[in-house]
């Protein structure tokens, strides 16, 4: 019988014909109505639990992970699981999420399964500054973070890595050996003890090294440092890895000796591997791969150098904020200034910065606006940079575009929607008003105009209303070289 027919026989009801005995009026059809069965209550599914903690720079801010089908180029799985505002990752069961952020379920979207076959993968948005990072992981760790992701790649070693940035045997090594797979720096952080406090700033500083030298390389391979003399960068995200291009950067690390990796020599050669990788060695490769020795070691100085200057122990917001803000503010323009000039200009003068000079040039990102905590629209920073020039002309959409609101109402949105954020309001702090001024020359358009011969970081605000009508003040910082 076909599952037609057997629907249609369950759905009968059973009747009996019967004889009626001893009279004389005959038999009667007698109808028997079998009682109501009980209804087998559906099982509630248990609760997911988190299998993993998401590290920022202090305590993440989940965006949703749940598409099925990501395969990165090497033909392996990646992981779709989301990470909560506090940090919690939980593994690829995409309609779950609405039981904890209320965002309602996403059509069509599966609503069970675990897709982490082989790693962890989280989008979160830094709790401090609404800069967004992105990261895998390996899938059996419980602390995804800045550091972890580099394990994902072959060849790298938990013990080995921490030799590699110097969390062993170095200036900033950590007084305790840790276990990189399960360290939570937030919580030893707020442990009340302060040696293991003071172990935790180690691990937040050796994190944001990690961002910085991901940061600079991929500046390279998108070739966004030949966006000069005059350039927007229209997010405020960092990609410590995303398959494929990224993830280069994982590899060449792995691929690096177990010494420790920010001095000139080893990262230069991090970094030739990287160019190569990303297609400097093809028969015609695009320009901005094709960097003079001279250039390779002033970036290689540049990322050395930062890593540097940043404290040894990061232990505010404040601090964590400024450095981590610095990457996009000032390592990326710089590196994006050696690599696009066409002379070895620009890297003879790199490799003369020391630390003194990077200090002073990223305390302007000390002043930062710290991320909306609540509400659905999330805006990240941006970052203008002028190099050369005095006046930039820039659209709205450049600024917003990055702005997201979290959604789980569409499938493969990956529980976030573009928020198509119209801007109400640009403001130039008055603080700054003698060093840039921004005017609108129509409502899409606007020109940002360095005054008095100014040089160095500053910075303007705008207010811009969602697509869900929340509104949200925002920081663009600018960088006139």
């Amino acid at each position: 019988m076909n599952k037609t027919g057997r629907a249609a026989a369950l759905a009968l009801s059973l009747i009996i014909y019967g004889c009626g005995g001893g009279g004389g009026d005959g038999g009667k059809d007698v109808v028997v109505v079998p009682p109501t069965p009980t209804p087998t209550p559906t099982p509630t599914p248990p609760p997911l639990a988190p299998t993993a903690r998401v590290y920022a720079t202090s305590v993440a801010t989940g965006l949703i992970e749940f598409t099925t089908g990501d395969i990165d180029t090497f033909g392996l799985y990646l992981t779709l699981g989301f990470t909560a505002r506090d940090g919690r990752y939980y593994p690829g069961h995409a309609n779950a999420i609405a039981a904890h952020t209320g965002l309602g379920t996403a059509p069509e979207a599966v609503t069970t399964g675990d897709y982490a076959l082989r790693f962890k993968r989280t989008d979160v948005i830094d709790h401090e500054t609404g800069v967004r990072i992105f990261m895998n992981a390996p899938a059996n760790v419980r602390m995804v973070t800045p550091v972890t992701a580099l394990l994902v790649a072959p060849g790298s070693t938990a013990a080995k890595l921490k030799t590699q940035l110097g969390i062993t045997n170095s200036l900033f090594s950590m007084v305790n050996d840790p276990d990189l797979a399960t360290y939570d720096a937030i919580e030893e952080a707020a442990s009340g003890d302060s040696a293991r406090a003071a172990d935790a700033a180690r691990m937040h500083a050796a994190n944001l090294r990690v961002l910085a030298i991901q940061a600079a390389l991929y500046t390279l391979a998108t070739g966004q440092s030949y966006n000069f003399p005059g350039s927007y960068m229209a997010y405020g995200d960092i990609r410590p890895i995303i398959t494929p291009t990224e993830a280069v950067a994982t590899r060449c690390v792995a691929a690096s000796s177990a010494a420790f990796i920010f001095q000139n020599d080893r990262m230069s050669e991090i970094i030739k591997c990287y160019l190569r990788d990303v297609g400097a060695t093809q028969p015609s490769p695009p320009v901005y791969l094709q960097l003079s020795a001279t250039k390779v070691q002033a970036i290689a100085h540049m990322i050395n150098a930062y890593a540097a200057a940043m404290p040894v122990r990061l232990e505010t917001s404040t601090e964590k904020a400024r450095w981590l803000l610095g990457i996009n503010g000032y390592l990326r323009p710089m590196i994006g200034h050696i690599a696009s000039d066409r002379t070895d200009n620009a890297a003879q003068a790199a490799l003369a910065i020391r630390s003194p000079t990077i200090i002073a040039e990223t305390s302007r990102y000390a002043e930062f606006l710290r991320y909306n905590d609540t509400g659905l629209y999330m805006p990240s920073p941006d970052f203008l940079i002028l190099n050369g020039i005095t006046t930039l002309d820039f659209q709205a959409d450049a600024i917003t575009e990055n702005d997201v609101i979290f959604s789980n109402e569409r499938f493969n949105t990956r529980g976030i929607d573009r928020a198509s954020g119209v801007i109400q309001l640009v403001s130039v702090p008055q603080a700054n008003a003698d060093q840039i001024s921004v005017t609108m020359r129509s409502p899409d358009n606007y020109t940002v105009r360095a005054l008095n011969g100014f040089t160095g970081a500053t910075y303007f605000d705008y207010i811009a209303k969602a697509s869900n009508n929340e509104e949200r003040r925002t920081r663009v910082y600018v960088r006139v070289m």
